[in-house]
């Protein structure tokens, strides 16, 4: 619980680092808030962590809080690069909707379990070329 917590912290602290009172990036930060699994990011940070010492976990917990702030950044930049702040907004409002909300819980079930694979598609396609 207190790794989730600090996971929590540490993505509070860099949306509000990078938000800066822009307007745009606020949103995108909700949005960041929203999509991004920061309790499988907690639950990660935990199970890599369980059979290290106090001292190998404080240094593993740095680099860790690191790498993911450097991640969620780099999202954000993507973000804001490929969509404009209204469509942003768009997406915050989807997100907000009974389908979007349902969307984001089921998510990764769907994208593991359901969507047809591209490997598989990518070798059909491959071996198409082969002939």
């Amino acid at each position: 619980m207190k790794k989730l917590i600090l996971s929590g912290l540490l993505l509070f602290s860099f949306l509000t680092v990078t938000a800066q009172n822009d307007p745009f990036k606020e949103d995108v930060n909700k949005l960041i808030k929203i999509t991004v699994g920061t309790s499988d990011m907690a639950m990660l940070r935990k199970t890599f962590s369980q059979k290290m010492d106090a001292k190998e976990k404080e240094n593993f917990y740095k680099e860790y809080d690191a790498a993911v702030f450097s991640f969620l950044a780099e999202i954000g930049k993507y973000y804001m690069e490929h969509y404009t702040h209204d469509e942003i907004k768009q997406l915050l409002d989807f997100y907000n909707t009974p389908t979007g909300k349902k969307f984001l819980k089921d998510k990764r079930y769907v994208v593991e379990n359901e969507f047809p694979s591209e490997f598989k598609l990518s070798m059909e396609i491959y071996q198409m070329k082969k002939k």
